[in-house]
């Protein structure tokens, strides 16, 4: 999955999607990987928005998972009404980069990390 850059109230917010198991394990590999803007102690939960300043750049990032279907061939009139709890192995983590810098370097430099995931 591509991430997707928008521009909303001068906040340039990078997200992108991808399967996880653990998010802690997950969260803490993405940061790594991007050392030269994530050179920070980490604020905050393991859920909901996070940030911090980054050599300067205030940085916001937050996690969710999103649930998905299992995938059936019944239609819906015959399944019942029920919740299914998506398998921990099935669910997706979306990670939003919140930037106050449209830095072509910074941006550059996240994206193909973005990309790597």
């Amino acid at each position: 999955i591509k991430p997707i850059w928008e521009d909303t109230t001068n906040k340039y917010i990078l997200s992108h999607e991808f399967s996880v198991t653990k998010k802690d394990e997950v969260i803490c590999e993405f940061l790594e990987r991007i050392p030269q803007v994530f050179l920070m102690r980490l604020v905050g939960g393991s859920f909901g928005p996070q940030a911090a300043h980054v050599n300067g750049i205030f940085v916001k990032y937050r996690f969710a998972s999103t649930q998905k279907p299992a995938k059936n061939n019944a239609t819906r009139a015959q399944q019942p009404r029920r919740n299914i709890q998506t398998p921990p192995d099935r669910q997706t983590m979306r990670i939003e980069l919140w930037l106050d810098t449209n830095d072509p370097e910074v941006l550059a430099d996240l994206k193909t990390e973005m990309l790597n995931l």
